[in-house]
């Protein structure tokens, strides 16, 4: 039986850990790249914007005119949490997986039990080893007025903490150094537990315990239910090499708009405990009603703290959630402010590349390693890639071989970091 496992090209890799289960849990299984050929098809959508949904339209109906008769086609991500019915609507469409595990879902579509602890490694060289540890958020304040997620109502579901240990105590013995800690809101891993109460720091230690592994990298991080007990493990675990968390601004006015549950000061707090640490910092910029001061907020704070390698993201509109029916941001003046914090990351980036002496090695995402030889830049080893290609070629169409969606960009507007000011916060033009 072959299956092919299919994302949209605006979706994540949040699901990369379902195919792995779905593979490891049934051997016979065979991948395939190619639509035509499979018996069953796992279709990924995200629901970032209209594009996203213009998308699924077409490759599903790319895939009834391409797949077998007797195949079988599942509709699951984001997408299908929130429009299920919307899904099950299409023809062809067998089944839609909402608000429910895919691994276990789909397992039990093919009659087969699943074994939580059970993955496929993504690849025997690349040591990495990537594990979901929960499904949905479960914020004391409420879900973020951004968040899609929040449209599917999903509860939290934490997995249990023996599963776990022993999915990467067998993902170890299979060769995997690198463990990635993953999920939608990690930082409140094991608060749906009998004790209700967080349990990620524990986590983190007895993955540590491990023998064999050699980092740690915690993904999906909430400053709102950050928590002593963890701070101390992410700060003093030496193992703990990468972090990730949701920032989404610079400014306490803007926080409150977004409903994140914390603050600028907290956000400081937590960046000073772990700044002996690699964070990568998550900014949403352009959010409604988002001002130039508020903007100017988050500069400095990049430029504060040396996010020079922060990720931005522009705010994405999705009817429904409470930030759609805000004071939207012009496109224009989003893409102008991206552009302004790209220009000073690339200044903070170099400044600090010039801090890396000759021979010394230093681990920054996007790049597991980077070392600075006789004056040239070396990339040891890059985080992500794999051999194993789980996922099927963006959508073509069969006669122009171009790709069916295209999504827009705004290029109309000139940004230019003209200088810094007494304080060291830059001075930004921007030319509509």
């Amino acid at each position: 039986m072959k299956i092919c496992f299919m994302k949209g090209v605006s979706a994540c890799d949040r699901y990369r850990s379902d195919c792995r289960q779905i593979l490891a849990n049934m051997p016979s299984l065979e991948v395939t790249q190619f639509p035509n050929e499979a018996d069953i098809l796992l279709q990924f959508f995200c629901i970032e914007d209209d594009a996203s949904l213009l998308e699924a339209a077409y490759q599903l109906q790319y895939l009834k005119k391409l797949r077998k008769p007797t195949s079988k086609l599942i509709v699951a991500g984001c997408a299908a949490n929130v429009l299920a019915e919307t899904f099950k609507k299409f023809e062809g469409v067998d089944y839609v997986i909402s608000r429910a595990p895919v691994a276990r879902t789909v397992l039990k579509i093919l009659g087969q039990d699943i074994c939580e602890n059970k993955y496929l490694l993504d690849d025997e060289d690349s040591g990495y080893f990537g594990i979901e540890i929960s499904e949905g958020c479960q914020k004391s304040c409420g879900p973020c007025n951004f968040c899609f997620n929040s449209l599917a109502r999903i509860p939290l579901r934490s997995k249990p903490m023996e599963y776990i240990l022993e999915a990467v105590e067998n993902a170890v013995d299979g060769g995997a150094k690198d463990i990635w800690i993953m999920g939608l809101n990690t930082t409140i891993y094991g608060i749906d537990f009998p004790d209700h109460k967080p349990q990620l720091h524990t986590l983190i230690r007895k993955i540590s315990e491990i023998k064999g592994i050699s980092r740690i990298s915690v993904i999906s991080l909430v400053y709102h239910n950050m928590y002593e007990e963890l701070l101390d493990e992410l700060a003093s675990n030496p193992l703990v090499s990468f972090i990730e968390i949701g920032t989404q601004t610079g400014s306490n006015r803007m926080h409150s708009i977004m409903n994140t549950g914390t603050t600028v000061e907290n956000i400081e707090m937590v960046l000073k405990r772990l700044s002996h640490k690699v964070v990568q910092c998550l900014l949403i910029v352009g959010h409604p009603e988002e001002t130039q001061e508020d903007f100017v907020e988050t500069l400095k704070l990049i430029y504060k703290y040396n996010l020079w390698n922060a990720r931005i993201t522009p705010y994405i509109f999705v009817d429904g959630t409470p930030a759609s029916q805000m004071k939207q941001v012009p496109k224009e003046v989003t893409t102008a402010r991206v552009k302004a914090i790209l220009h000073i990351q690339d200044h903070l980036k170099k400044a600090y590349l010039k801090t890396i002496h000759r021979g010394q090695k230093t681990y920054c995402y996007p790049y597991d390693i980077i070392s600075k030889e006789d004056g040239a830049w070396i990339i040891v080893s890059k985080h992500g890639e794999s051999s194993l290609n789980l996922f099927s070629e963006p959508i073509y169409d069969e006669i122009t071989k171009k790709k069916l969606i295209s999504l827009p960009t705004y290029s109309r507007v000139n940004c230019v970091v003209t200088g810094f000011d007494e304080k060291g916060n830059p001075i930004v033009t921007i030319d509509l």
